[in-house]
């Protein structure tokens, strides 16, 4: 996902085509939102819908606001950092979680083998 950002930047920029400016968009606006998908994978599909919208909108709202405030803003720096934070997010959707299914218990939720030895009073 990351190696997708600094291509769709670059197509923006040159925009030699229509094809190559409207698909970076794409890229750029699927990106997050697939990335957002695999955090959400118990959650029923409009409200899956929904939050991949809203995460598209802020991770690429925070990107573009930090670049301006920075006095770094470039088109393809832009589409590459928001390709590596999706694919950061991404990542992250790969831990497994303790509690889900399948999932290894944590230490303290695993049984002694044996109890401890009981003191008389």
């Amino acid at each position: 996902m990351a190696a997708a950002g600094h291509p769709a930047g670059s197509a923006i920029v040159t925009g030699h085509h229509p094809l190559w400016t409207g698909l970076g968009v794409a890229v750029l606006l699927s990106v997050p939102a697939v990335a957002t998908m695999a955090l959400l994978p118990r959650v029923t599909p409009l409200s899956r819908i929904v939050s991949m919208l809203a995460a598209t909108l802020c991770i690429n709202g925070i990107v573009a606001e930090a670049m301006l405030v920075l006095h770094r803003w470039s088109i393809p720096g832009g589409a590459m950092v928001v390709g590596v934070i999706s694919a950061v997010l991404w990542l992250v959707g790969w831990i497994p979680q303790p509690g889900a299914p399948g999932a290894v218990p944590l230490r303290e939720e695993v049984p002694q083998t044996a109890p401890g030895p009981r003191l008389a009073s």
